[in-house]
């Protein structure tokens, strides 16, 4: 899903993290107030109108968010292969709870999901 170098400076970087486990956690709700408050802003809702962040913005900051989800997937020594398996996983449950759409069917057939 990463392009193999990048993935490996994410590990190396990853494994050089001094935090651990509960502090990575707390790091990605962090980044998550970040993105919210972002798209908040960028949405114009009322109370953050005056902040002015742009699409730019909310884009960095659900970066920010995926390279503290990665981290902690390295720290937890998680292979890529497992990875997929639980958005497979994840994606079918989700879809699931949708109305069906053929493209989207196909989509899974290609990938030889099971539903």
């Amino acid at each position: 899903m990463i392009d193999p170098k990048l993935n490996a400076l994410l590990k190396a970087v990853s494994k050089n993290e001094e935090n651990d486990l509960k502090e990575q956690v707390m790091k990605l709700f962090e980044e998550g107030g970040e993105l919210a408050q972002a798209s908040l802003a960028y949405q114009n809702a009322p109370s953050c109108k005056h902040k002015g962040h742009t699409l730019t913005d909310v884009k960095e900051e659900a970066v920010d968010a995926i390279l503290v989800l990665i981290s902690i997937l390295h720290h937890l020594d998680t292979e890529e292969s497992e990875v997929t398996a639980i958005i497979k996983a994840k994606t079918t449950k989700w879809y699931g709870q949708q109305q069906q759409e053929p493209h989207i069917d196909a989509m899974l057939d290609d990938l030889a999901i099971d539903r």
